[in-house]
């Protein structure tokens, strides 16, 4: 089952260390993949059990025979009641289906499969084939599996594009024929790996995908292959409370992305390679972006001031951080204590620390000379960046001399178009992008035509 569907099933459920000792309990799963078990009885007896009591392993089977991991458990409620029944409720970080874990030295990974909203549009590889005559009518349906595309990241790692498909029944008289065909992205290590480690690299491979299609992604489907057991062809699937969760599918089509996959088949493992390198350095401004891209409800002024923050962490990160030389501008403050009295020089002294970086409209200007042409003329140029600058002061500030030249409403929703793109253009010329052609096409997009 997918991740955005809500779970919910009977079994019974024991520690590793008592396997003798088994509870009646049911599990819930949401949508957005909380997962909570609750209990008829209780892992500790009639004993209260501690504040705050965590339980790393539970283990369990559902009554379909499914085996179940639960990982990371916390205690939310326990009743006890005279006579009757002690109830306990957990809830657990991760919810491992189809394979038993005893302890947490065994969560280790050789490699994650998953699949996002979307993926299928971005990929765009297909194995159907139609053939339609009317006339006659006649109607020809050919299907072959496309084979597996696979790409070295680095010696560690490699990425797949993998495709699953469910084909007719056999059922006589066949009266309907339905083919489905899914794409996955699939992870694969030579040492293995934490679950945390793979989920964090997992959502990394998401951003990208998302910030090639110009939409917000969830995910919809995470299994496991145990590094123990690395050619098992049993299902494991995994379900945490992962975020954004699935809120429904959505139509895509390739004149609305950014950049498909088929523009960078031929290198896709060299640019997630970069891809995992530039997160590293500039995981703030990806981070802030991403977070505004995923809750498309927040209020307008803090997506502003998340962006503009991005871009000056961005800034800070790739370009030089000093206005001048720091022996020029450390000759200068000792020129400036020198005649102050000592405790002018200590009320002074913490308002200098920054002095000698540059300020936003300075960041901002450099960041924008690289796509100069792509901003309009001088004068917009110019005019982009005083609003930025006087909305960022008002929003920080209050100062009310600057509520006019601030940005409100529909302008200051396209002023946040505009920062956005400026943020995706930089992190493609990061990643190696240098085509004019290409930040055309970006600028002009859906995701930022203003």
């Amino acid at each position: 089952m997918d991740i955005g569907q809500e779970l919910h099933f009977q079994g019974y459920w024991w520690l590793p260390h008592l396997p003798e000792a088994k509870i009646a309990g049911e599990l819930w799963c949401s949508r957005d993949g909380k997962v909570e078990l609750s209990l008829f009885g209780s892992f500790s007896g009639v004993s209260i059990p501690q504040k705050e009591e965590r339980v790393d392993i539970i283990l369990g089977v559902s009554d379909k025979g499914k085996l179940v991991t639960l990982v990371d458990n916390r205690l939310v409620h326990w009743q006890l009641n005279f006579p009757g029944v002690p109830r306990q409720k957990y809830r657990a970080k991760f919810f491992i289906e189809g394979e038993h874990f005893a302890d947490l030295d065994k969560l280790q990974f050789s490699a994650i499969t998953f699949r996002t909203y979307g993926l299928d549009a971005w990929i765009g590889i297909s194995g159907l084939q139609v053939e339609l005559d009317f006339d006659a009518p006649k109607f020809l349906v050919k299907f072959e599996p496309p084979e597996p595309q696979e790409y070295s990241i680095d010696e560690e790692r490699r990425i797949s594009i993998r495709f699953a498909w469910r084909g007719p029944s056999q059922a006589t008289p066949l009266r309907s024929v339905s083919i489905e065909q899914t794409a996955y992205l699939r992870l694969e290590y030579s040492q293995p790996r934490s679950l945390d480690d793979l989920l964090v690299e997992v959502h990394r491979v998401k951003n990208l995908v998302s910030l090639c299609i110009g939409r917000p992604l969830s995910l919809t489907k995470v299994s496991l292959t145990p590094f123990s057991n690395s050619q098992a062809t049993r299902s494991i699937d995994l379900y945490y409370h992962s975020l954004p969760f699935p809120e429904g599918s959505f139509q895509i089509y390739p004149h609305e992305m950014i950049l498909g996959w088929s523009a960078i088949s031929s290198r896709f493992g060299e640019l997630l390679h970069k891809w995992f390198a530039l997160y590293e350095k500039i995981a703030p401004t990806i981070n802030l972006f991403f977070a505004i891209q995923h809750q498309q409800h927040l209020y307008l002024e803090y997506q502003f001031l998340a962006l503009v923050q991005g871009l000056e962490a961005l800034h800070r990160r790739i370009t030089n951080n000093q206005l001048e030389p720091e022996e020029i501008h450390q000759e200068r403050l000792e020129r400036i204590f020198n005649v102050l009295a000592e405790e002018d020089k200590k009320w002074l002294e913490p308002r200098l620390k920054y002095s000698n970086e540059p300020p936003l409209r300075y960041r901002l200007k450099e960041l924008l000379e690289p796509f100069d042409h792509l901003f309009g003329n001088r004068k917009k140029r110019k005019k982009f960046l005083n609003m930025v600058v006087s909305t960022r002061n008002y929003l920080i500030h209050h100062d009310e001399s600057l509520q006019e030249e601030a940005a409100q409403g529909a302008h200051l929703f396209g002023l946040i178009r505009q920062l956005k793109l400026l943020t995706v253009l930089h992190v493609f010329r990061l990643l190696g992008f240098e085509e004019d052609e290409f930040y055309r096409k970006v600028a002009e997009s859906q995701s930022f035509r203003v």
